[in-house]
């Protein structure tokens, strides 16, 4: 990946906690977890395709029971979770479908099978659904986790019912709302060209008036 530009959910200085079940719980068969991404967070990025993330773990406890898994990226308008209701991924692009394994502590990092363009000011959801179908025999904590103000994380799971996307809302397993998510990183390959949000389009027969929204400082026409 040549020039990366990393966006984060957390400050890379800071010291981490360590997470709850976000951003899958391996104690269960079947598992997900949605976590809402502040556009603040994202600002670096400034247009780029983002097409990797990453998550940190503090050792390699049941890494192995993470495969299977699915993970997607949504624009939202929403800054919190205010109820155990999770976010159906009608719109949501699939990123990345496969295994989430690791067998050691560090920064765990996946290459996206198809890029996600940030329209430059909205929040983001990163939701990872994990098919495993087995469980492990530890419930200890392994995922390096930010506690927020607010609940910015959702997780539920199960070991009867398997996440089907895109309807999350009828999945039967238990679910909870959480300040403390996972220290995600989202990472775009080399600089982008911002992609403006239309607004509007008014074309007359020589000539056509277009507003768009501001997602960054320069636009070329």
């Amino acid at each position: 990946c040549d020039d990366p530009v990393i966006a984060a959910n957390f400050d890379t200085s800071s010291t981490m906690s360590t997470s709850s079940y976000v951003p899958a719980y391996s104690f269960y068969n079947y598992s997900f977890s949605q976590t809402i991404i502040d556009s603040a967070d994202l600002a670096v990025l400034d247009g780029a395709e983002i097409s990797a993330f990453a998550f940190t773990t503090n050792s390699g406890t049941n890494g192995e029971y993470y495969t299977d898994c699915e993970v997607y990226l949504m624009h939202t308008t929403m800054n919190e979770f205010t109820s155990e209701d999770p976010v159906d991924l009608d719109s949501a692009v699939l990123v990345y479908q496969g295994d989430l394994t690791f067998s050691d502590a560090g920064v765990q990092m996946f290459g996206f099978d198809t890029t996600f363009v940030w329209d430059g000011h909205s929040n983001v959801i990163l939701t990872i659904l994990r098919h495993h179908g087995s469980y492990g025999s530890s419930s200890s904590y392994v995922f390096e986790a930010v506690e927020k103000s607010s609940d910015k994380g959702l997780y539920a799971y199960s070991d009867s019912y398997d996440p089907v996307a895109p309807s999350l809302t009828s999945y039967s397993g238990s679910f909870y709302t959480t300040n403390v998510v996972a220290a995600y990183q989202l990472i775009a390959c080399g600089a982008g060209c911002p992609t403006p949000v239309i607004v509007s389009t008014i074309p007359t027969y020589n000539s056509a008036a277009i507003t768009w929204s501001s997602n960054a400082t320069n636009f070329e026409i």
